[in-house]
């Protein structure tokens, strides 16, 4: 509170000193007052004082003017300025207090600087008032003196800074503009008006939408006014060179305020990102194009409706293009006239008139239609309106007609001939890019391919139908002679069985060994025909299987004794192990039979004389399969014959001179026969060693559907 009453009273004193100055008072007498009165508040002021005669004889100082030269307020009094200060600072000093002298008027806030007794550059700022005696002569001059060396060292080092930022932002990499209020540029860096095409000068105090086409404008006045709202923002935008080419700059625009909080601007920060925006821009066309070609290639291998994929092709040739009609159209005859079908047509819009049938005037047989003529083919471009080419009548007829102003047509090619014509119209002025036209042969090329594979399906299609139907006739024809073979083959193998046991009469030892060739002869038979039998069933799909709940020891004893005779004659040893706990199983007992039947009969007909047949029964580890394997000591199946093993009518001994009989349907009916249980079979072998083949059938058929049953 002190110091505030002390600086007011500092304050009132200078005050009072000017005004009785500038009212003409003498301050003599009034003077030496307050030099008795009041020198405490004189030494308190925070201003150098001094009092000084037209001879420049220093009269009065305070204090803060005694410790400028480093000396007392008695030392200093009665001395002159040169007496105080270099020549060159006091004679500067001097001229300044003689102009008020001579000119009777105050000189206010003069900058000067003086040398302290350390030798260091001081800055004062100085007021200079006319000192009249009682008659209102001037004689002498008051002078206040402000240090101000700090303010003016501060200054100094913001100039410095400025100079240093203005270094900065001329050589910054990136476009610094400012614009005002109503966003009229106010700066602009060199880079800015480098990235533009201009000179700085030229750029300066123009609105920066100056610098965009129309539709720049109107999103800046969009961001412009966010910006108004004190939105920072930074987003892509598009400039205009000064040659017309466009410019992608990325934009960190920044508002700024002035003391009183109003909008007075924005600061913008601007990056050229044209290059990236060409590579994004190839990326993308080239994922455009990629997904093009991808929707194209599906639908050409989604459908063999040749007519149908050219209808959904043109929407989509269309709309990638952004054309105003699509169209493709097909060569044909009628009579003597050429004429163009169209197969599919796309429409931009309602408005856009859609292209009737025919396409081209009836013309002679032996004219080709005006477009056919055009070198290159694939690439006739429609001028403007005003173009001198020179179009037949009725071209010119249909260009009005249908408002075009520019069209590609490219050929489709089927078989190295002209099938149609891939059709785009422009009812504006375009150009059309190489790689646009590239594109577009490329899809041609796929549709005329797609032609190709759709004929290709057709003849494979009729092909497969009449291999179908050859197929069912033959199954039916060997249906048919089976059931013809199997009646006088059961009759021969009855009466040869009746004779065998005597009801005849007793035959004699030749007679005996004859019966016994045809009975076992006609089972050999009777055995070839069922499995002929089973495979015409299988291949028409009318095998049928019955699971139920079965014991699986009985089954594998009653064909075990089937085959005791053979395997006594062959030395072959037979032995059966059954998992504890598998007291049922779920499967078809005839089928199952015949399966077993089967791959016993391979097991004794390809061992060796002393062999052994071991067959296992047990669960999966996951307990959801029955298991079965058959394992002989024979001789084995080389590797490169086990993928052929499963086969009808393949062999493993297929020479002339072959030692075991069979027709190769055994293993082909089994493996199907395991399939509509639900299972699957494979077998493992070593050359010489042996074999074990194993079969799979589900604990629970309901949960594992039977498969197909092609081979």
């Amino acid at each position: 509170m002190q110091t505030t009453t002390t600086t007011s009273q500092q304050t009132n004193l200078q005050a009072q000193l000017e005004a009785e100055i500038a009212n003409g008072h003498v301050l003599g007498d009034k003077f030496q007052q307050v030099k008795a009165e009041d020198r405490v508040l004189l030494n308190a002021l925070p201003l150098m004082f001094w009092l000084k005669d037209k001879e420049n004889r220093i009269l009065r100082t305070n204090t803060l003017g005694a410790q400028t030269v480093d000396l007392t307020i008695e030392a200093i009094e009665g001395k002159s300025t040169y007496d105080l200060y270099p020549l060159e600072d006091a004679r500067k000093y001097h001229l300044d207090d003689l102009e008020v002298i001579n000119t009777g008027q105050a000189k206010r806030n003069i900058i000067e600087t003086y040398q302290d007794s350390q030798g260091a550059r001081k800055w004062v700022k100085t007021d200079k008032i006319p000192y009249r005696d009682d008659l209102g002569n001037i004689v002498g001059v008051i002078v206040f003196t402000e240090d101000v060396s700090e303010l003016k060292q501060a200054e100094e080092k913001i100039r410095e800074s400025e100079f240093r930022y203005r270094q900065i932002v001329e050589t910054a990499r990136e476009g610094i503009v400012l614009v005002d209020e109503d966003f009229r540029i106010t700066y602009v860096n060199r880079q800015m008006a480098e990235i533009l095409g201009y000179e700085p000068e030229e750029m300066l105090y123009q609105f920066i939408t100056n610098f965009t086409d129309d539709t720049g404008k109107a999103l800046f006045q969009t961001k412009l006014k966010q910006c108004k709202q004190g939105i920072k923002e930074q987003y892509d935008f598009k400039f205009q060179h000064k040659n017309g080419s466009a410019v992608w700059t990325l934009i960190s625009a920044t508002p700024f305020y002035d003391d009183e909080g109003r909008f007075s601007g924005s600061l913008g920060m601007i990056t050229d990102i044209t290059p990236r925006k060409h590579i994004e821009h190839a990326l993308q066309t080239s994922l455009r194009r990629e997904a093009l070609k991808r929707h194209i290639t599906e639908l050409l291998s989604q459908s063999f409706d040749f007519e149908l994929i050219l209808r959904q092709a043109v929407n989509i040739i269309g709309e990638y293009f952004k054309v105003d009609r699509c169209l493709i159209k097909q060569y044909a005859k009628e009579n003597s006239t050429v004429l163009i079908k169209i197969l599919g047509q796309y429409l931009a819009s309602p408005e856009i008139q859609p292209v009737e049938e025919p396409f081209i005037p009836h013309q002679k047989s032996k004219e080709i239609p005006y477009f056919l003529k055009q070198k290159p083919l694939s690439s006739q471009v429609y001028l403007k309106a005003s173009s001198s080419q020179d179009f037949p009548d009725y071209v010119k007829t249909y260009r009005e007609k249908y408002q075009i102003q520019a069209a590609l047509i490219l050929e489709i090619f089927y078989r190295g001939k002209p099938y149609g014509q891939l059709v785009l119209h422009q009812c504006k002025n375009r150009a059309w890019t190489n790689e646009e036209i590239v594109l577009l042969k490329e899809i041609t090329t796929n549709l005329g391919d797609a032609l190709c594979q759709i004929e290709l399906y057709e003849a494979e299609k009729q092909a497969k139908e009449l291999a179908e139907t050859a197929s069912q006739r033959k199954s039916l024809f060997v249906s048919n002679m089976s059931h013809e073979f199997r009646t006088p083959l059961n009759a021969i193998i009855g009466f040869s069985e009746m004779l065998e046991k005597g009801y005849a009469g007793e035959l004699t030892e030749k007679q005996a060994k004859y019966i016994n060739n045809i009975s076992t002869s006609g089972h050999h038979l009777l055995t070839m025909v069922n499995d002929l039998l089973d495979l015409a069933k299988i291949e028409a799909g009318r095998l049928e299987i019955f699971p139920q709940s079965l014991l699986p020891a009985p089954l594998i004893q009653e064909t075990l004794t089937l085959f005791q005779n053979l395997a006594t004659e062959k030395d072959i040893a037979i032995g059966y192990e059954i998992e504890p706990g598998m007291t049922e199983i779920q499967a078809d007992p005839a089928r199952l039979r015949q399966i077993f039947y089967n791959l016993i009969s391979n097991a004794i007909k390809f061992n060796r004389p002393g062999g052994r047949i071991s067959i296992r029964l047990y669960r999966s580890p996951d307990k959801q399969w029955n298991l079965c394997d058959i394992t002989d000591t024979g001789i084995g199946i080389p590797m490169a014959q086990i993928s052929k093993l499963f086969q009808e009518f393949y062999q493993l001994d297929q020479t002339a001179s072959r030692q075991h009989e069979g027709t190769g349907l055994g293993l082909a009916i089994t493996k199907h026969l395991v399939q509509l249980h639900g299972g699957q079979i494979w077998v493992k072998s070593e050359k010489n060693v042996g074999s074990t083949f194993t079969f799979s059938l589900p604990v629970n058929p309901k949960t594992h559907h039977a498969t197909s049953t092609s081979a």
